[in-house]
């Protein structure tokens, strides 16, 4: 309409075409954009592809090969079992066996050593201390020194006392706390006995920093703390049921 206002209607189409032109051309964009993405991946996949088959052809023989060994590895894992059970066997036969061989034994430190001490002066030595100390005079079978010779005065080493008789090994361990220091009696113990009883000591002393109930059963290895019994096995503590 010459010289006149534009219809609202002619206005309003006009806008919607443009809007349209608009949508038009964003999808275009958004397909190009995808359509390019789509490439990309499928070129990734042609170029990665024989890689990805090599490495899936070598997991499966790898699988192959292990399910091939898998009876193999499992009897082989039977065998270890029984052998470490045969160990800890022979380790508890060793243990008592020390004990049969030394249970007359006792280690006493404290006694002076020097260039001019031999068995008969570390005898003459220990028999003028149990005469002294505990009136007592036992048969002794034989007196050793434990180790190799270091030569330091200040660092005399063990004696391991060898009693003839094994109550008289006994009446001295009883009274040991008579003789007093610097001397110093203690059981000749195999390692074994030596680490579960170091274990023992440990607990106790951790426990007892705690202001727990600690008592320690020596002849069977076993630790009660806070009425909890504890037993040494392979250098820690297990829990000891109670058989009803």
């Amino acid at each position: 309409m010459p010289g006149g206002k534009r219809p609202k209607s002619d206005i309003i189409q006009e806008e919607t075409a443009d809007m349209q032109l608009e949508f038009d051309s964003d999808d275009e964009s958004v397909t190009e954009t995808e359509r390019d993405d789509s490439l990309d991946m499928e070129q990734l996949c042609r170029k990665y592809l024989p890689v990805i088959r090599k490495v899936s052809t070598k997991l499966d023989k790898v699988c192959s090969a292990v399910k091939k060994h898998e009876a193999t590895i499992g009897q082989l894992t039977e065998q270890v079992d029984k052998l470490k059970t045969e160990v800890k066997e022979l380790k508890e036969q060793n243990q008592k066996l020390y004990y049969f061989t030394n249970h007359k034994n006792l280690i006493m430190s404290g006694i002076k050593e020097d260039s001019n001490t031999t068995d008969v002066t570390d005898h003459n030595s220990v028999m003028e201390i149990f005469r002294e100390k505990l009136n007592f005079k036992p048969t002794i079978d034989k007196i050793e020194r434990i180790g190799a010779k270091k030569g330091n005065p200040e660092r005399p080493r063990l004696l391991k006392i060898k009693f003839l008789l094994t109550r008289e090994r006994d009446n001295i361990w009883r009274n040991k706390k008579q003789i007093g220091y610097p001397y110093y009696i203690s059981e000749d113990l195999s390692p074994g006995q030596r680490t579960t009883r170091n274990k023992l000591i440990s607990e106790a002393k951790k426990a007892k920093e705690l202001n727990k109930e600690v008592e320690i059963i020596w002849n069977k290895s076993q630790i009660k703390i806070n009425g909890a019994l504890y037993q040494v096995d392979s250098d820690r503590l297990i829990a000891v049921l109670n058989k009803q």
